[in-house]
């Protein structure tokens, strides 16, 4: 397991299980065209039967034709064309075909049929778009995009090159075969009891190596420093040296499941995002027609998804051309001029509401990242505002001033699981992830060192069952 482990961490430094990152998302999105009068939000969440107040409400082109997306109170996305309002109850093999060729501008495809999951879409984050149709796109990368039925968008992409590598890398890393990936909680036990036996055998084979160290007078000589040949002495010694990075890797990829829930969520909790909303999400406060608002925001750009949101108590239009570039407008007709972000001062005014019972110790403006809010490994938007109250836990918020959304929630615990996880397992060390490639070299570095011990000692092992065992 510890081979796998290091020969599969290497590949995933540069190879990433296959996600549908916002920036593929946005460049595969068609602008928004409206030539007559929409639905409004309300009476389009009518006609899909959505009763309770969504969490949240988007809209995009389905099919060449402009659609309202609802995310319901029981976890699922609600499509409804917003010109007439219809529902969106399931695609067809020719939907699906055709808005794979809306995403990859017209290239030709071949269906392969419809799915719950299967080894590159057993992330929980899919769930609210299942079931699925795979489609492969005939381009020179070997691309399949995964439909989602319930919204027509395309939420995964999987190239030949990242199915190959994933075999070698996150599959192996993670021990995530679809048989078992499946099963969410039963992996995540078969995680914990790997990861904890083998943080505890690391933790032993130190101990031993450092017993059988020479020491002093002793150590007269290099060839004296173990009392180890051939393999076992190359096992001594790299175990020696590169040992206690082996327990560090282990423990913390062990601590990537949060074994007996030490650690909270870093998502906000429902409650704080009502606060920021100011009550439950009203889609009757949205008063301007969405084609007026169009007509506006076509002014600054074009945009290409729409959300809707609600922040201290009123309606605003988020208008999306791209992961970086938006416009907000105000959706209740009070003024009709479109602005970028909203303003710090408005944003920490409504956060202080999220802690009544504590003042608030700094409020900030981030343009440039800080030691939890970064993005190494994906890319992440700025500005952001970071609130700090002063309460025992010491809790943080960032919050998105591009749609006055919470996107992290931290107290002391979820900071002290920064370095415990992201630290020791990716190394994520500013010093490094600052200058690259210093980081490649040291994660390699590092790895084959961990490599050298696992190996030497699966030779060291398999030679000592071959003995016992077989005589």
């Amino acid at each position: 397991m510890f081979v796998l482990w290091f020969l599969s961490g290497v590949v995933m430094m540069y190879v990433g299980f296959p996600e549908l990152t916002p920036v593929e998302r946005f460049a595969g999105l068609t602008p928004i065209k409206v030539d007559r009068e929409l639905m409004t939000p309300a009476r389009a969440a009518r006609s899909a039967g959505i009763t309770e107040p969504p969490t949240r409400a988007r809209l995009t082109m389905v099919l060449g034709r402009p659609a309202y997306h609802f995310f319901t109170a029981e976890g699922r996305w609600s499509t409804v064309f917003a010109d007439d309002g219809t529902g969106l109850e399931s695609l067809t093999k020719n939907e699906a075909l055709a808005s794979a060729r809306e995403f990859s501008r017209g290239t030709s495809a071949s269906y392969l049929g419809r799915l719950h999951l299967d080894q590159w879409t057993v992330s929980g984050a899919l769930e609210p778009f299942r079931p699925l149709h795979r489609v492969i796109i005939h381009d020179t990368h070997g691309t399949a995009l995964y439909i989602s039925d319930r919204t027509g968008e395309v939420v995964r992409d999987t190239t030949t090159a990242e199915r190959a590598w994933n075999w070698l890398g996150a599959n192996l890393h993670w021990v995530y075969p679809v048989q078992l990936r499946q099963y969410r909680e039963i992996w995540r036990q078969v995680i914990i009891w790997l990861g904890g036996a083998g943080t505890l055998l690391a933790i032993t084979g130190v101990s031993a190596g450092i017993l059988r160290h020479r020491f002093g007078p002793a150590c007269t000589n290099k060839a004296r420093v173990t009392p180890y040949r051939g393999v076992l002495k190359w096992h001594h010694l790299s175990g020696l040296v590169f040992g206690p990075i082996v327990i560090t890797w282990v423990f913390s990829g062990w601590l990537s499941v949060n074994p007996g829930g030490l650690f909270p969520d870093d998502s906000p909790a429902i409650k704080d995002t009502a606060i920021m909303a100011s009550g439950e999400f009203d889609l009757s406060r949205f008063k301007i027609p969405l084609r007026r608002a169009l007509q506006i925001a076509y002014r600054h750009l074009a945009p290409k998804e729409i959300e809707l949101i609600q922040f201290a108590g009123r309606p605003y239009y988020v208008f999306y051309a791209t992961y970086d570039e938006s416009a907000i407008l105000p959706g209740d007709k009070s003024e009709l001029a479109a602005f970028t972000q909203f303003n710090v001062q408005a944003l920490v005014a409504q956060a202080a509401a999220l802690m009544p019972k504590h003042a608030i110790k700094e409020a900030r403006s981030l343009s440039e990242y800080d030691l939890y809010y970064y993005g190494h490994h994906q890319r992440r938007r700025l500005p952001i505002v970071r609130v700090a109250f002063d309460n025992e836990a010491r809790t943080w918020y960032y919050i998105d001033p591009h749609n006055g959304t919470i996107i992290q929630k931290l107290d002391s615990a979820n900071r002290a699981y920064r370095w415990l996880f992201n630290a020791l397992h990716r190394w994520d060390f500013p010093l490094l992830i600052e200058h690259r490639p210093a980081w490649d070299f040291v994660l390699i570095a590092l790895c084959l060192g961990g490599l050298t011990v696992s190996a030497t000692g699966t030779v060291v092992a398999c030679r000592r069952f071959r003995r016992d065992w077989m005589g």
